[in-house]
């Protein structure tokens, strides 16, 4: 091939070069290209660049678009790239091979003009609005392509589907010609099998096959067939195990994928994906089933090829619709999301009644709420009351008996459809959705804007005298309080990318809270020279641009201690311990009724803010040491002392019943909801007992790693949201874990209550509610657990239970006198730790504390054999004793005196 002659629109020439000629003989791209060939992408590989090539490269007679195909094959260790289109090398498409395989697809980008998509786009709306499922991003630009191009990420479908927009298509077609005219070399990488195989092209050299040798077709239609036949869930192994038993597979289906696994299988996993999709079967959590409609449609379409086609056919009008309804309601999904959480179990919704909502069709809201979930919107029927089809289910609920599910819930059905009385209408909805004065004030919230210096610069007394407050928001331009959190994001990470990532996440975080966290009525709060200022916000956000930059974004405020500061000295409640954190804007919600206090000071007329009762625990009871066997006297200190101290270790020799008395008791000092338990061990960490990243299962077969909360957070979250309960959380075995690694920062909470720390993940102030109270127990004859610290004695108080002090001795006889049994039994044990004579590995009463143990003479020789002597050989372990002989059963019965048998 002649290299062109360097003018822009200069036209190439057709001849093949010997360059080339050399290239098609190159065994590595044949072998490159016959990996592909053979697996199972190689479809969805085509059909991506066909959509490119006629979006961006339509006139193949003066571009001689072939020369510029596909030029990298699976092989890059590092992205694992399935294929990439070249523009001089360049990639301009990547489709890239996912690591989770399942209902997922080839995921993938494409790089095309930002000005050409930007030009087009409405007033206020983003680009991720525009175009949902994608994303864009500016960095990593190609060489020689300008600074005008953005790159589009997104998964194969979504993309192929975005090249059928014209203004994506003209994007994408800008780009692509003025590299094809420019000053183009011969790409030494292009892979020309692939090529032909792309443009469907005769060449004078052996071609490779081009026709699907997967034979998807077969193998779809087998894999619902064994399902149909199953009539049950199964595994997607067990289903492709079958599979094999049924069909001949050949040669080139056997055929290694480079995970190891035969290119069949992935390719069976693959297509299927689209059936599921359709709502045919259902893929969750590794198991498969066939659906009722995926039934029908193997009587329907009994030939293979007309049942795969018309799962493509379904599939693309699934695909399309489902695009249209997001790109139509992106902007009312809330307003679904709020009515739906009206519908109470019990009662329906239809999809007409919705669709009034936001002014749409029955038909467009089905498709939304299948491609998004909402909560509730299983309790969405149509119109008459009947369950929607499966292609109108998302994927949650796709596959379970949604009748069964809203009948347990007490909904009433006549045979398919449910009562209308039960129906709740729009009317109804709507007027659910306009919030009551009552439903204002619970909805209020409160925040604190930092002023006082703004870049060495006082705001405050500007604020008071002009009604206002305001983030400086330096860099920001035009309208941000209309874009979406997505495109806000983009914003900053481009106008504040000569701060740190640390910075911008703040911003970002301060941003979306003025923008959108802020609502008209709540309170802000301020701070200057010592003195707290109170106001309620009046107005939605808007963008000033002010000529020191320093207050951009603002919002109305209605001050009211502008001539009444009150002292910070003043705050009650957890107030003054938000107000330590220094951030910019800060949410103060969780101290809502200390402002609500300070705002009735303000405004006479207003009633005063009755405080929350004060959690307190429980007094104990004579009932409840009668229960459990203890002095009243005892437990009543132990109760005191977890109500000063808030957190408690009972210690002690096994046997003593650590565990039992702290589980016990907190379920009487408290409401039965708010004791939870976790036992330590050495693995456990600050991300399972706090919070941390968990790997979790997206929709579309991925894995995603979500910040999930542990039992700690979980429980002083709940404590937080009822302060009136006292919350306790029992740690088993304390001292068997790392302290220092599972409470990490926690560590000073637990002595500082009234202080704030910053998470090291979800990097937010925290605090440890007064109202949650810690019981740990600690086991102090395990050899292999270290003693605790200074720094964690220090934080807890320490409560002995040893066999010969209270409340432990006399534990054993005082329950087999309530359990009718011979209390001189008591004497045994008394008798066997005299002899061991070592107060740290005492044996407590609970050995012997089973009805079974008294059964007989037998039962009682059962438990010594396999209990207590197993636990003091591992005392002895290092020591010359016999610890048969020494610890002999009958040798202690002896001892005992002659009135104790």
């Amino acid at each position: 091939m002649r290299e062109p002659t360097g003018e822009a629109g200069g036209t190439k020439l057709t001849e093949m070069s010997t360059a080339e000629a050399e290239l098609r003989k190159d065994p590595a791209k044949q072998a490159r290209f016959d990996r592909l060939h053979s697996g199972p992408y190689f479809s969805a590989v085509v059909e991506a660049n066909r959509a490119y090539l006629a979006a961006a490269v339509p006139d193949a007679a003066v571009t001689e678009r072939e020369r510029w195909v596909l030029t990298c094959l699976p092989g890059n260790a590092h992205t694992q790239r399935l294929s990439v289109l070249s523009m001089r090398t360049m990639e301009v498409l990547v489709l890239l091979e996912p690591v989770i395989l399942g209902d997922g697809d080839v995921t993938g980008f494409v790089s095309v003009r930002q000005s050409v998509l930007k030009a087009a786009l409405p007033p206020g709306r983003s680009l991720e609005q525009q175009y949902p499922g994608l994303s864009f991003r500016t960095d990593s630009p190609y060489h020689d392509a300008g600074e005008d191009q953005i790159r589009v990420l997104g998964p194969r479908r979504a993309l192929v589907a975005a090249f059928a927009d014209e203004t994506f298509a003209a994007a994408a077609r800008a780009l692509a010609t003025d590299l094809l005219t420019g000053r183009t070399s011969h790409a030494r990488h292009h892979n020309y099998p692939l090529a032909d195989a792309v443009l469907g092209r005769t060449v004078p050299v052996d071609p490779p096959v081009v026709d699907d040798t997967m034979r998807n077709s077969l193998l779809v239609r087998t894999c619902l067939e064994v399902l149909s036949d199953s009539g049950e869930r199964m595994h997607g192994r067990t289903v492709l195990d079958e599979v094999a038993k049924r069909i001949t597979l050949t040669e080139a289906e056997l055929r290694p994928h480079k995970s190891g696994v035969p290119v069949w299988t992935i390719a069976a996993r693959f297509h299927t994906g689209d059936a599921a999709t359709i709502g045919w079967m259902v893929k969750r959590a590794g198991d498969w089933w066939i659906t009722d409609a995926g039934r029908a449609a193997l009587e329907e379409y009994p030939g293979r090829d007309e049942f795969y086609a018309e799962i493509g056919r379904r599939y693309r009008e699934v695909y399309r619709n489902r695009k249209q309804a997001r790109k139509k309601y992106d902007n009312r999904l809330h307003v679904l999301a709020a009515a739906l959480q009206r519908v109470e179990p019990g009662s329906w919704t239809a999809y007409d009644d919705l669709a009034e909502l936001v002014d749409g069709t029955p038909d467009d809201i089905a498709h939304l709420l299948a491609d998004t979930y909402v909560e509730n919107s299983h309790r969405v029927l149509d119109a008459a009351g009947r369950i929607p089809p499966a292609e109108h289910q998302h994927v949650r609920h796709r596959g379970s008996d949604l009748r069964a599910r809203l009948v347990e819930e007490s909904v009433e059905f006549t045979g398919r459809t449910a009562n209308q009385e039960q129906r709740i209408p729009a009317d109804l909805l709507r007027g659910e959705l306009e919030p009551s004065p009552a439903t204002e004030a619970v909805a209020r919230r409160a925040w604190l804007v930092r002023g006082a210096n703004v870049d060495g610069y006082d705001l405050v007394p500007r604020w008071l005298a002009e009604g206002w407050v305001s983030l400086a928001a330096s860099q920001l331009t035009g309208a941000v309080e209309a874009v979406g959190p997505q495109r806000l994001a983009q914003i900053i990470e481009e106008e504040y990318r000569h701060k740190s990532y640390s910075v911008r996440e703040k911003l970002r975080g301060y941003f979306e809270a003025f923008l959108r966290g802020i609502r008209p009525g709540d309170f802000v709060l301020t701070v200057e020279q010592g003195e707290i200022h109170l106001g309620l916000v009046d107005g939605p956000a808007r963008f000033v641009e002010s000529p020191d930059r320093r207050s951009n974004l603002r919002r109305d405020v209605e001050w009211l201690t502008v001539d009444a500061a009150r002292d910070l000295t003043e705050l009650t409640g957890s107030l003054p311990t938000l107000l330590q954190n220094q951030d910019d804007l800060i949410d103060l919600t969780d101290a809502l009724d200390a402002v609500e206090r300070l705002h009735a000071d303000l405004t006479p007329e207003a009633p005063p803010a009755a405080p929350a009762p004060e959690a307190r625990l429980a007094q104990v009871t004579e009932d409840v040491a009668a229960e459990l066997l203890t002095e009243l006297d005892w437990l009543t200190r132990l109760r005191d002392l977890l109500a000063e101290r808030k957190q408690v270790i009972l210690y002690g020799p096994p046997g003593t019943g650590k565990t039992y008395l702290a589980t016990r008791l907190a379920a009487k000092l408290t409401e039965a909801h708010a004791v939870r338990l976790v036992q330590f061990h050495p693995s456990y960490t600050y991300e399972d007992f706090f919070e941390g990243f968990r790997p979790q299962s997206a929709d579309d077969g991925t894995l995603r790693f979500k910040l999930t909360p542990g039992p700690l957070r979980q429980l002083a979250d709940e404590a937080r949201e009822h302060p009136s309960t006292a919350y306790v959380l029992v740690i088993d075995e304390i001292n068997r874990g790392n302290l220092a690694k599972v409470f990490g920062e926690l560590y000073f909470l637990l002595e500082y209550r009234d202080e704030a720390i910053r998470l090291q993940y979800s990097a937010e102030p925290f605090t440890l509610p007064p109202n949650l109270y810690l019981i740990g127990t600690m086991n102090t004859a395990d050899r292999s657990i270290a003693l605790l610290d200074a720094a964690m004695r220090r934080r807890f108080a320490f409560v002995e239970l040893h066999p010969a002090k209270p409340p432990v001795n006399g534990l054993l006889r005082r329950w087999l006198e309530r359990h009718g049994l011979d209390p001189s039994r008591a004497g045994l044990l008394d008798a066997l730790n005299v002899r061991l004579d070592d107060a740290d590995y005492a044996v407590g009463p609970s050995y012997l504390m089973r009805p079974s143990v008294h059964a007989g003479p037998d039962a009682l020789r059962q438990v010594w054999e396999y209990d207590v002597l197993p636990l003091l050989r591992e005392h002895h372990y290092a020591d010359d004793v016999d610890v048969d002989k020494r610890y002999n059963l009958d040798d202690l019965l002896a001892s005992l005196p002659s009135d104790q048998p």
